[in-house]
């Protein structure tokens, strides 16, 4: 189970924005209002950098980036083969640290 700094625990095994933003409130001591401004723009700085086909890496950590699927053909139950174009995808590569922190 997940727990809080501020010793709120947390009822599933999964963490929502705003208890990522609880947490994250109470571990660098800033109110929820800061905590939440600090983390949008976090995500929009991954965000406006993989949009424009960059990558963010943060050591230890991971990195984000735009992966281009292979072309590829298709097959519906119903109809002919199709060929799907190439597609960019986000993707998160998990760094050392954070793979051992976890136990993988």
């Amino acid at each position: 189970m997940f727990q809080t700094s501020p010793g709120i625990p947390i009822s599933r095994q999964t963490m929502n924005k705003a208890e990522l933003i609880a947490h994250i409130a109470g571990e660098a001591g800033l109110t929820k209002k800061q905590a939440a401004a600090a983390l949008g723009a976090f995500l929009a700085a991954i965000e406006d950098t993989v949009a424009a086909g960059g990558s963010v890496t943060v050591t230890g950590f991971g990195t984000f980036k735009l992966h281009l699927r292979r072309p590829r053909k298709d097959c519906p139950r119903i109809g002919e083969p199709r060929k799907t174009a190439a597609k960019p995808r986000p993707v998160f590569k998990p760094g050392k640290a954070f793979l051992e922190k976890v136990g993988i």
